[in-house]
């Protein structure tokens, strides 16, 4: 599916993250990034979803309040945006980069330049803080 925005859906989040406890958290290794994100299981505990990025090239966030319009609509989304003047911009990319994008409420929205983008269920679960 390709919007308007020339978004392609990669993975759109089954649950919304203004019902984050904990998340989004972003771990970094060499050659890879990963985004968590915790979210509210059937039973009322919390567990977390883990969203890798593997190829790495280059990542930006950009917080909420300095999002454009175009970076809300990847809202509780990840998408692949195509054609892409931020990829188009960076140098030295490896062939097979994609420009994966999500936009979290209230928290920003995140750019990522990779090969390839895995979505994992994580085993931890926890108890929301109050």
């Amino acid at each position: 599916m390709t919007t308007a925005n020339n978004y392609r859906d990669v993975w759109v989040m089954p649950f919304k993250s203004q019902e984050f406890s904990r998340g989004p958290e972003l771990v970094q290794k060499s050659g890879r990034a990963e985004l968590r994100l915790d979210y509210e299981t059937r039973t009322g505990v919390y567990a977390w979803k883990s969203i890798r990025f593997v190829g790495i090239s280059a990542l930006e966030f950009t917080a909420w309040p300095s999002c454009t319009p175009e970076q809300v609509s990847a809202y509780d989304r990840f998408v692949e945006v195509e054609p892409s003047d931020w990829i188009r911009s960076l140098s030295g990319l490896p062939d097979g980069t994609h420009h994966f994008r999500v936009f979290f409420d209230d928290i920003g929205c995140y750019d990522v330049a990779a090969k390839e983008l895995q979505v994992d269920d994580d085993r931890d679960e926890f108890e929301a803080s109050t």
